[in-house]
């Protein structure tokens, strides 16, 4: 679903960005739209690698992505009783 969008920009920037649009043969929205689309993947990628590293970190090949912190204090508790 398309909404709409105001953006308030400096008007020598949105005067080149028109005439960068009207010469690639593009509205100055799909421009901006895919420059935006552009952002959020790249986004994503960094996300994704960087949670790559994480998991390459020694030790957590065998870590419990569902670990659940209330189980953990029950096992401290029932220790140190």
């Amino acid at each position: 679903m398309k909404a709409k969008l105001t953006l308030m920009l400096e008007k020598s920037l949105i005067d080149e960005a028109k005439e960068y649009a009207k010469n690639s043969s593009s509205s100055l929205s799909t421009i901006v739209e895919t420059y935006l689309s552009s952002l959020l993947e790249e986004r994503q990628t960094q996300e994704k690698d960087s949670s790559t590293w994480v998991d390459q970190l020694p030790g957590m090949d065998h870590f419990d992505r569902e670990f659940d912190l209330t189980d953990y204090s029950d096992y401290l508790f029932d220790k140190y009783q």
